[in-house]
């Protein structure tokens, strides 16, 4: 059986990606966001038309819609610090709380099989009523759902990206034996995904290389950061976040062998070759775990620099939804192409 897909928030469509890269039999019967970038880079990956995007949650109907799979990494940022915590909750008007919205649709079209994506925020302390509200209002409505955060970097990617993934699945269906199953594994190298020759364009901008490079010793780079020591040691090939670099708190932080979540913006940085510089869009593709041959999908949209970052930024780590999906598809049976 052909899995019927509904993507919402759909972004660059990262779920669909990795059910392509799985052999998991599939279409794509909707899909659904408001950020032109992302409906450009959706639709060159996926070969759709951007007139068939279905827009505005808010304003799509699940009514009569014949869908298996409802997947959606909905908006994160009120979860997040940067966000100041607003939170989710039904009703609140916040950007994360449209993620209710995705429940009024599933409720209407009741699929077999939800997921949820968005940042392990979604259930710490603070948030955990909301998510807790999420699952119990999907239990009304006759599902199961299983939950894990999972680490990008523990499944082998030098991102240490951490994200929440909830799956939902029918009672009628649910054989009450779905595991998230992964093995930890030895993470690859930051260096692993750089490129060997960058424009002068990445080069990290004065003023911030003079606000954190504090000079060199026989440890290599020192990079000022808000330790007790005034400083963190970098070799060439760690990541150095200059995003927060007046920050007391999170200046200059150093990620040895990798990289730090990756945001919507160009703020990572490396040294390479005694230069700092920021990592490129491709390089940001490659740690989303995204093959080097699809990036010509990027190229064709002509992003600005600032648009690849921030679409790029927000792709689902192919890591992650390898075991989510591969998971799924074990425990349930879903058909593989031959």
């Amino acid at each position: 059986m052909s899995l019927k897909v509904l993507e919402l928030f759909c972004g660059a469509g990262s779920f669909s990606i990795q059910m392509n890269k799985l052999g998991i039999k599939h279409e794509i019967v909707g899909f659904s966001d408001i950020l032109d970038t992302a409906l450009r880079l959706f639709c060159k990956i996926h070969d759709r038309n951007i007139d068939d995007n279905l827009g505005d949650i808010r304003n799509v109907n699940g009514i009569g819609m014949d869908v298996d799979l409802v997947v959606f990494g909905s908006k994160c940022q009120d979860f997040t610090r940067a966000g100041k915590g607003k939170g989710g909750t039904k009703g609140s008007g916040t950007g994360s709380s449209l993620m209710w919205e995705a429940v009024r649709i599933i409720d209407e079209c009741k699929p077999k099989w939800i997921i949820w994506e968005n940042v392990s925020d979604a259930v710490n302390k603070t948030h955990m009523p909301n998510f807790i509200d999420y699952m119990n209002e999907l239990d009304k409505m006759g599902y199961n759902t299983y939950w894990e955060v999972l680490n990008a970097h523990e499944l082998g990617s030098a991102q240490k990206r951490k994200r929440l993934f909830a799956v939902s699945v029918k009672k009628d269906i649910d054989n009450g034996e779905f595991k998230f199953k992964y093995d930890k594994i030895e993470p690859k190298k930051l260096k692993d995904y750089l490129e060997h020759n960058v424009g002068e364009e990445y080069r990290v901008e004065q003023k911030i290389v003079d606000a954190l490079w504090l000079g060199t010793n026989e440890e290599g780079y020192m990079i000022k950061n808000a330790t007790k020591q005034g400083y963190a040691m970098a070799q060439e090939g760690d990541a150095i976040d200059t995003g927060f670099y007046n920050s007391t708190t999170r200046r200059g932080r150093v990620q040895k062998d990798a990289c730090q979540t990756l945001l919507r913006s160009k703020s990572i940085a490396t040294i390479q070759n005694g230069v700092m510089r920021y990592l490129t869009p491709l390089e940001y593709w490659r740690l989303q775990e995204m093959d080097d041959d699809m990036y010509n999908k990027v190229l064709e949209c002509e992003f600005s620099q600032n648009e690849a970052y921030d679409v790029i930024g927000g792709v689902i780590n192919q890591k992650h939804l390898k075991v989510v999906l591969g998971s799924m598809s074990d425990c349930f049976g879903w058909e593989i192409e031959k």
